[in-house]
């Protein structure tokens, strides 16, 4: 975590080895800001990222309050990177019951820093679209009924906003939590659908037609690294095997809570499945680099967290924690016993110590 975090800072005001990722990212931001098409026509002069808007939107307004330049973008992804770590730090703490397990999730998926390309604070989509899926799945966990499935929804369709990668776990997490409330999947569908099709009939029709273009026509126009469809799983998640292995073991011996308020937790391995997923999808594909595992990364930091703490605190290991309750158990009996003591001694008038019940409990237990 400490590395990571030097990492971050001593890049962000300086050229990094990607710059050329984030010189051409600013050249959308700036005719963006002069008044120009984020989608129009392309030519020599000017091709638009095949991305929704959201982060060169995030990016302008950066650049209008710090001034033009590689500085504005990279806060954006700096501000997400960090809001990936709380909620990660929160969803950890929250399953496995401690502080312990929000730490170990946290500092899992910093540590997958330059397994990911080193792209957490690059001034490119990723984090800004990683902090938005998992802000939608905290919402939804944490508002009961149909508000939070509405605020996830439209979460959701924000972070489709930064990356359309983000339809993938919105799919898995509609299908899941249609399955468990009717009425919370049907208001979470139409959350996140509705907003969808409007904002792209909208932006398709100022655009003139290039939205639809660069936004799903280019993508799908992507063929399949025959190399990479098979490496995603047999290398990149190879990396993590530990953790993985971990995580299946956890599960083994950890009890399963059957409290009404965990029905929404049930969602949970369907949005990490999702998130697998939508990494297999982008890193499958031709031009897919490292950073396409970020998503893969924060689900293999979330699962082995939730679980092994839930293994650690069911006392299936031995820890501080049980070492720290017995101490204070056995603490408490002593101040009962002095509290004794002192009620013997105000009913004998200052009888001798050898009188006193837990100095005869202390004896009798020598002498056993």
């Amino acid at each position: 975590m400490a590395r990571h975090l030097r990492n971050v800072f001593a890049g962000i005001s300086a050229l990094a080895l990607l710059v050329y990722v984030a010189l051409a990212m600013m050249r959308c931001v700036h005719p963006f800001l002069a008044g120009q098409k984020l989608y129009a026509e392309p030519s020599l002069e000017y091709i638009a990222f095949p991305y929704t808007p959201l982060f060169v939107w995030l990016g302008a307004l950066s650049a209008r309050l710090f001034g033009p330049g590689f500085l504005a973008l990279r806060l954006v992804s700096l501000l997400s990177s960090a809001a990936c770590l709380a909620l990660l730090y929160r969803c950890g703490a929250r399953h496995g019951g401690s502080r312990y397990a929000g730490v170990f999730a946290l500092g899992l998926y910093a540590a997958s820093y330059r397994f990911c390309g080193a792209w957490f604070d690059v001034a490119r989509v990723d984090s800004t679209f990683l902090a938005l899926v998992l802000a939608a799945l905290e919402v939804l966990e944490l508002s009961p009924g149909l508000t939070g499935a509405w605020l996830s929804g439209l979460l959701f369709f924000t972070a489709f906003g930064a990356k359309q990668t983000a339809l993938v776990p919105a799919a898995f997490v509609g299908l899941a939590l249609f399955g468990l409330e009717r009425r919370a999947g049907l208001v979470f569908a139409l959350a996140l659908g509705l907003p969808l099709a409007a904002s792209t009939l909208y932006a398709d029709a100022l655009s003139d037609g290039w939205y639809r273009w660069y936004v799903f026509d280019l993508l799908r126009g992507h063929a399949w690294d025959a190399r990479q469809e098979w490496g995603f799983w047999l290398k990149d998640i190879v990396v993590f095997a530990p953790a993985v292995g971990l995580t299946l073991l956890a599960w083994l011996h950890a009890p399963r809570p059957a409290r009404p308020e965990d029905l929404r937790a049930g969602i949970l391995p369907f949005a990490l499945a999702g998130l697998v997923l939508a990494a297999w999808i982008s890193r499958a594909h031709v031009g897919g680099y490292d950073n396409t595992l970020m998503p893969s990364r924060s689900a293999e930091s979330w699962a082995p967290a939730r679980r092994c703490s839930r293994w650690h605190n069911s006392g299936s290991c031995t820890t501080t924690r049980a070492r720290s309750c017995r101490a204070r158990t056995t603490a408490r009996r002593a101040r009962r016993s002095c509290a004794s003591c002192a009620r013997s001694r105000a009913r004998s008038g200052f009888p001798t110590t050898a009188t006193w019940p837990c100095v005869r409990a202390s004896r009798r237990s020598r002498t056993a």
